[in-house]
């Protein structure tokens, strides 16, 4: 039973922790460049990073 609120504890913790990172925000730019990569089938947006 410590096991199950340990385990509940540490969840919470994590969806507390993901609820601060502030969201990223790409430039229209970046996502010109991916839309155009992706459409000729060139990279992937890890590498265009």
């Amino acid at each position: 039973m410590d096991r199950l609120r340990e385990i509940g504890s540490i969840a919470e913790k994590a969806r507390r922790d993901h609820a601060r990172r502030p969201r990223r925000n790409q430039s229209p730019a970046f996502k010109a460049k991916v839309a155009l990569a992706a459409n000729n089938g060139e990279k992937t947006l890890i590498t265009m990073r």
